[in-house]
């Protein structure tokens, strides 16, 4: 049995390495860096893919009918799309490419927030730019902690919200996890005519990695 001085002793030092790794945080804490690296893991495996999107546009000024089009992709930023009329459709919303460059470019990674929605842990992320310029853009992104799927991106230039895209996704192949729907809000300097409005995809038919060829992306219909 320890004695009265010995069990004084490993008290303190009980008290102590209990203080120390309160101070010291979870060992495996995330970083924003480390949240977004695994965002952008989930496409690393995709070369290319094939979808039909079911396209719905509400801008201001614009009668523009509900349209069905087949996309296709190829890395590193081929894009067809195949339409048989005028449609409206962000570049970022079918160039897995052109996200990841939207996300990541020259911006540091900044874990702003966590909270717990429906039993889910979302985190917030500022990515703000590198460099000695003052920081007039900025994206920021919600990212789900189970999958690490983006639920929400906004895209912010001198103080004022340029565009929001949300997804909701769906499992491909048993593996991938691809959009299912996305809805595309932006605001009156994004459009021409000074419009504003909003865009929603709706994904079906998904495919990936088919082997697409080069000399499908020559020519659009």
């Amino acid at each position: 049995m320890l004695g009265g001085v010995a069990r004084m002793r490993a008290v303190v030092i009980f008290v102590v390495a209990a203080v120390m790794a309160t101070l010291a945080g979870p060992a495996s804490a995330l970083t924003g860096e480390q949240i977004v690296r695994n965002a952008l893991s989930l496409h690393e495996g995709i070369r290319d893919y094939k979808a039909l999107l079911t396209v719905t546009t509400d801008i201001e000024g614009l009668d523009m009918p509900e349209r069905k089009v087949t996309v296709y992709f190829k890395r590193p930023d081929r894009v067809r799309v195949d339409s048989d009329g005028v449609v409206f459709i962000p570049k970022s919303a079918l160039n897995l490419a052109e996200l990841e460059h939207m996300i990541s470019k020259n911006a540091d990674s900044v874990l702003s927030g966590q909270k717990q929605v429906n039993g889910r842990t979302q985190y917030f992320v500022k990515m703000i730019p590198r460099g000695d310029q003052p920081h007039r853009d900025r994206v920021l992104l919600w990212v789900w902690g189970d999958n690490w799927t983006v639920d929400r991106l906004e895209m912010w230039y001198d103080g004022t919200q340029m565009f929001t895209m949300r997804w909701t996704y769906q499992r491909v192949g048993g593996k991938y996890l691809m959009p299912q729907s996305l809805v595309f809000t932006t605001s009156a300097d994004r459009l021409p005519g000074g419009k504003r409005g909003q865009v929603r995809l709706q994904f079906s038919q998904v495919q990936v990695n088919l082997g697409l060829k080069d000399e499908l992306f020559a020519q659009q219909k």
